[in-house]
């Protein structure tokens, strides 16, 4: 094992095949221009970024503000262009660089629109934008606008591109290990029990070993397969398997574009030259000549992809620095490929107190938010922290004093009875969020999680 990772990494510059690169190249832009369409066909524009009254900010990221509807209107239109444009390898850099920047501006605008596969395509934006996909089967080679073409990539690109998508297999399979998850098969068994009129297969969802033998399935799929898919002689088994399970997931959850994105970013794992050998070219055409890359990666580029595949490590890992569980109170959710591992239900009301006020003055967190964002905000400790204060900071502007802002915000998760996730008796205004350990959200209930079964 050893010398074979030894000869494996002695070929980390051999150049390879650029069919699979400009392969993704095609699939990320076309998801990007599919995407920014569906948001203006279903007028999500509108009941994103001009219906609310009020956003939720990312830590560090307060700054970000959406524009007018016609304003953001026109990033979604751009990102239509940009996203067929690096389809077609035309303007390759600026497109991809114009793309990167539109869709993290939109995902920052509000916390309450968070995907994991909005970060996934941020992502393999943020790699594609400094590779040479663009040098075959491009309108910018057709057009001559490369100076010197390539006829391959090194092969720790590649390897790149592969990590970041195990990373995504990996870590949401680690999300599983958990006893909800495996031992109680939630929450799984919810959203199965709410799909029983579903015709054949669903009978079969009021059953809770089936919840169990689901959980159980998903979580060896999530932790086992990106492996299967980088050994040859499985490889063809493994993807029927990915196309399988991402297509029965999309049809079963509303998960929009995550099953499909998935499906088009594993071709990275497959032979380097597997779309001319489907497109049947010839094998001279097919493969690159294996020699070394010219050139190398300066020692302050080294360090850079060093950083970032060091941040891709950690993130998922970091709500071990945080006591409770990951679940209940969030801290290291988000970034950390956590899909799809808890149902979360609650309702949240604010009780504002200043001097002079014989009784608190009840304020449901509805009056300031879309339906959407109610749902979203109400299990999530920081958007609770973060409209608390800002109807603390309106209220105070009103009466002309300071006020007091306490949140009564009752909880389920994965079926367990309401508590309370944040501690009623602490004055919001006074708390600061950031980084460190959230005292003042309430430890996870003790009790076992619901179960549903015929």
């Amino acid at each position: 094992m050893i010398e074979r990772a030894r000869a494996l990494w002695a070929t980390r510059h051999q150049r390879v095949s650029l069919g699979s690169l400009v392969a993704l190249r095609v699939f990320v832009g076309g998801l990007v221009s599919f995407s920014a369409a569906r948001f203006l066909a279903y007028d999500w524009v509108r009941q994103f970024f001009a219906e609310p009254t009020f956003f939720f900010r990312f830590w560090g990221f307060e700054w970000i503000s959406p524009l007018s509807h016609a304003g953001m209107t026109g990033v979604f239109v751009a990102l239509v262009v940009l996203g067929l444009t690096m389809a077609l390898g035309l303007f390759y850099r600026v497109s991809v660089a114009g793309a990167l920047v539109l869709w993290s501006y939109v995902e920052l605008i509000d916390v309450t629109n968070y995907l994991n596969h909005y970060v996934l395509m941020s992502l393999l934006l943020c790699s594609l934008l400094w590779m040479p996909a663009h040098h075959k089967w491009s309108l910018d080679r057709a057009l001559g606008v490369l100076r010197a073409p390539r006829e391959g990539v090194a092969r720790w690109m590649l390897w790149v591109l592969r990590f970041q998508v195990a990373s995504v297999y990996f870590w949401a399979g680690m999300a599983k290990a958990t006893p909800d998850w495996l031992l109680h098969a939630q929450p799984l068994n919810i959203w199965l029990s709410a799909r029983s009129e579903l015709p054949v297969v669903g009978p079969l969802f009021e059953f809770w070993w089936v919840a169990l033998g689901m959980s159980w399935a998903g979580f060896v799929f999530d932790s086992t397969i990106w492996a299967f898919l980088l050994w040859r002689r499985t490889r063809a088994w493994a993807f029927a398997l990915v196309v399988g399970f991402h297509v029965s997931t999309g049809l079963l959850f509303n998960i929009g574009l995550f099953p499909w994105i998935m499906i088009l970013a594993v071709t990275v794992m497959f032979d380097p030259a597997w779309p001319e050998r489907l497109l049947r070219h010839s094998s001279r055409s097919g493969h690159a000549p294996k020699q070394q890359a010219r050139g190398h990666l300066r020692v302050s580029a080294r360090l850079l992809l060093g950083l970032c595949l060091l941040v891709q490590l950690v993130m998922p890992m970091r709500h071990m620095l945080y006591p409770g569980h990951v679940l209940w109170n969030e801290q290291g959710m988000r970034w950390s490929w956590r899909v799809m591992v808890r149902e979360k239900n609650g309702a949240v009301t604010y009780r504002v107190r200043w001097d002079g006020r014989a009784r608190d003055l009840e304020v449901p967190a509805t009056r300031y938010l879309t339906d959407h964002q109610a749902r979203e905000m109400s299990g999530q400790p920081d958007m609770i922290l973060q409209l608390g204060q800002h109807i603390g900071r309106r209220m105070a502007q009103d009466v002309g004093r300071p006020v007091q802002v306490y949140a009564d915000a009752l909880v389920s998760l994965n079926g367990r009875a309401p508590q309370a996730l944040v501690d009623p008796t602490v004055d919001l205004m006074q708390v600061r969020d950031g980084v460190g350990q959230a005292a003042w959200i309430t430890p996870m209930p003790s009790s076992a999680p619901i179960r549903l079964r015929r």
